[in-house]
């Protein structure tokens, strides 16, 4: 059975598309997320792992891939970029002052 798409969310005046509470439970997950050092290498490698380990088509290149596991894995790695990149300025930032 397909998941049907997910309805389009208009921005709102603040130019996001979440409501408040979404926009807190995300706030909250990236801030929580900003604490740990997250090895986005690592994350990376899951990903890939989640692809190689997936059921492989015979005769092809196709693989079946738990559609669940692989997109709540691309959405840790998304919210984890920008404080990787805060942290990589801040590293760099610490280099060119010393």
């Amino acid at each position: 059975m397909l998941r049907p798409k997910p309805s389009r969310i208009e921005p709102d005046q603040n130019g996001n598309g979440l409501t408040p509470a979404e926009l807190n439970d995300e706030i909250s997950y990236e801030h929580s997320t900003a604490m740990r050092s997250v090895d986005i290498q690592l994350e990376l490698n899951r990903l890939e792992e989640i692809i190689l380990s997936s059921f492989h088509v015979p005769l092809t290149r196709h693989a079946l891939v738990d559609e669940e596991k692989l997109l709540e894995q691309l959405d840790f790695i998304r919210l984890s970029l920008p404080s990787a990149f805060a942290e990589a300025t801040e590293i760099l930032l610490s280099l060119i002052h010393i």
